[in-house]
């Protein structure tokens, strides 16, 4: 018996590495935005980002993109609609912030409201061995401690859901993902550094 496979169009996920550079630069703009001294003139009230964002997280401001990296976005955008077969987008705008998380701290299930959005992880301080060795979860048949988590539904209309298993060797990567696309991050347990991520949110035109 023949068959033919009908494929419906599912816009998905994408993960990249972001270059070398381009991620010390990250790194050197990180400490510069969100260290509100006299070298940058915008003080820290001015570029809280929590009223805008749903994490349960003290430290989110407003970042400022460096050209090199709003240059990889546009690109890496290009590429996700052209894998993706989605045409007729022109990019009107980027928002972006950034998560200075502490232990304990956490991002729960939500949406964004605008077309791409993604993450890009610049500083991790753990190992996913130590988390889940820890009491909380070691006895556990799933595993959360630090994951970063998909849910979406099947077309039976189940719910299921993809984690990343984000620790230090996640540094450097990026995450772009349809915006309407439920998502979770757990929080860490096993440092009392700071998890630093960059996010955002990708407009296009009408």
């Amino acid at each position: 018996m023949n068959f033919q496979e009908l494929k419906l169009p599912n816009p998905g996920i994408l993960i990249a590495e972001l270059p070398s550079d381009i991620l010390e630069n990250l790194k050197e703009e990180v400490n510069k935005q969100s260290s509100f001294n006299d070298k940058f003139p915008i003080n820290e009230k001015m570029r809280r980002w929590n009223s805008k964002l749903i994490g349960q997280i003290e430290k989110e401001y407003k970042f400022d993109l460096p050209k090199n990296f709003e240059n990889f976005l546009s690109e890496f955008c290009s590429g996700y609609n052209k894998h993706f077969n989605i045409t007729g987008f022109k990019i009107k705008e980027m928002i972006t912030w950034m998560n200075i998380q502490q232990k304990n701290e956490y991002n729960p299930n939500h949406t964004h409201s605008s077309n791409l959005s993604w993450v890009a992880w610049i500083d991790i301080p753990y190992s996913l061995k130590d988390e889940d060795s820890m009491s909380n979860t070691k006895q556990s048949n799933s595993n959360t401690n630090s994951r970063f988590e998909f849910l979406f539904s099947k077309l039976n209309g189940e719910i299921i859901t993809h984690r990343l298993n984000i620790d230090k060797t996640w540094e450097g990567k990026i995450v772009m993902f349809p915006s309407y696309l439920m998502h979770t991050v757990y929080p860490f347990f096993t440092s009392d550094e700071y998890r630093i991520s960059i996010a955002g949110n990708i407009h296009y035109y009408d």
